[in-house]
């Protein structure tokens, strides 16, 4: 099965169709990759964001916290 040339039509070689096989299975691996990395990224990101939340409502249960025993004292 012979390949044609996308723009001008000439009949390609049959290794021809490997070479452009292996150069599209490198564009998707290379694209999976970025996928994975954006992905991976926004884990990071998401994770950071909660771990933030999770330290600012800490801290606001400890000062709540000292406010009401310094109350108390009074």
């Amino acid at each position: 099965m012979e390949m044609e040339h996308k723009t001008t039509g000439a009949e390609l070689p049959d290794f021809a169709e490997g070479i452009n096989l292996h150069g599209e299975r490198l564009r998707l691996e290379a694209f999976y990759a970025e996928q994975k990395r954006i992905r991976k990224q926004k884990f990071r990101s998401g994770l950071v964001t909660v771990l933030n939340v999770a330290i600012l409502i800490l801290i606001l249960s400890l000062s709540v916290a000292v406010w009401i025993m310094i109350y108390q004292m009074l």
